[in-house]
């Protein structure tokens, strides 16, 4: 099996804890474009990348913050392999407002206008923040080493 670097890993002595655990410590240590691992590993640390991501920046839309579309969409796929179907279609709807408000901004010929709906965009993200895992009783982490223990218990 190939680790995130490319180099050959046993990932059965790893419990789906431990596993996490190694990715999270290993997967920024590399150019995350050259990751060359399994999808099941590249689901879960989109989770991670996703929770580092809202941990220091706060829940923002994909136009405004680190995380594209693309990204979200592969953040959503890992939620609903754990399990997590309200994260999920949280992050969907953060999609659909997000380029509903940006096509909206960019069309907005005067400057306040953009700024009001900027506004809005940034209210209703904080609003999605609230219904997400961080401000739940949702406990994803035990549904990802779940998920892993899984994944590595097939290989």
């Amino acid at each position: 099996m190939k680790w995130i670097d490319g180099t050959d890993i046993d990932l059965k002595q790893f419990s789906g804890e431990a596993l996490c655990e190694k990715l999270a410590l290993d997967m920024y240590k590399g150019d995350r474009d050259a990751w060359e691992c399994p999808e099941f590993l590249q689901l879960a640390m989109a989770l991670l990348n996703f929770d580092a991501e809202i941990s220091m920046e706060g829940f923002v839309a994909p136009h405004s913050g680190n995380l594209t579309a693309g990204d979200y969409a592969q953040i959503i796929a890992a939620f609903r392999a754990i399990g997590d179907e309200q994260d999920a279609e949280i992050l969907e709807k953060a999609l659909q407002f997000d380029a509903r408000y940006t096509k909206m901004i960019a069309e907005a010929k005067e400057g306040s206008e953009r700024i009001n709906l900027s506004d809005t965009l940034f209210e209703i993200m904080m609003d999605l923040e609230q219904e997400l895992y961080p401000s739940t009783d949702l406990d994803i982490w035990s549904m990802l080493y779940s998920y892993l223990d899984a994944q590595i218990k097939a290989l």
